[in-house]
């Protein structure tokens, strides 16, 4: 149709290689979607996420059901998303947790000036491959079509340096299980 957009000229992927580490920018939603199923099915030790949105949707769905089934696989799964900004209940991943994953929701408190959130995205796969950017677990960033997608990235990390990212994640996720937890233990970590 005529006033539907054109769709995005393919170009080659934006690469590099630093200190051992290979970088990708992953620029479409349908890759970045393709990208994390793939990662997750082939996962063979552990999945951590760290998501501020997780949607209930048909991609949120999607995601669910791969890290569960992972998880079936004795994968070591360990989800945290935001309690303000994921709209995906903890019954939503009773399966997961059912599957031997864990999950965490990062409940909402108020600092001494603003609303305290977690609105960080980062994917850790087997402590060797990393995804982190600005696009949520949710249809509008994980798909290329429709008036309401959103533009955004992520950077797609494999190497040594994924370790750094893996030992931030188990630390946020303890400080978020522990019930009351210092905000100023979170500081120093973040």
């Amino acid at each position: 149709m005529a006033d539907e957009p054109a769709p995005p000229a393919a170009s080659p992927p934006i690469r590099a290689e630093i200190a051992g580490n290979r970088l990708e920018l992953i620029e479409s939603g349908d890759e970045r979607f393709r990208l994390l199923l793939e990662l997750i099915c082939t996962a063979t030790t552990s999945i951590k996420m760290l998501m501020y949105m997780f949607n209930p949707d048909r991609d949120g769905d999607a995601v669910r059901k791969a890290l569960t089934d992972a998880a079936s696989r004795g994968i070591d799964v360990t989800l945290l998303i935001d309690g303000f900004g994921s709209a995906a209940t903890p019954e939503f991943f009773n399966d997961l947790g059912k599957a031997g994953g864990k999950h965490c929701v990062f409940n909402p408190s108020w600092g001494r000036r603003y609303l305290l959130r977690n609105h960080q995205k980062l994917i850790v796969i087997d402590e060797q491959t990393v995804l982190i950017g600005g696009a949520n677990i949710d249809a509008t960033y994980l798909d290329d079509r429709g008036a309401k997608r959103w533009r955004d990235l992520w950077l797609r990390l494999d190497g040594p340096e994924a370790a750094l990212p893996a030992r931030y994640f188990d630390s946020l996720f303890r400080w978020s299980k522990r019930p009351r937890s210092k905000l100023r233990s979170l500081k120093r970590m973040v």
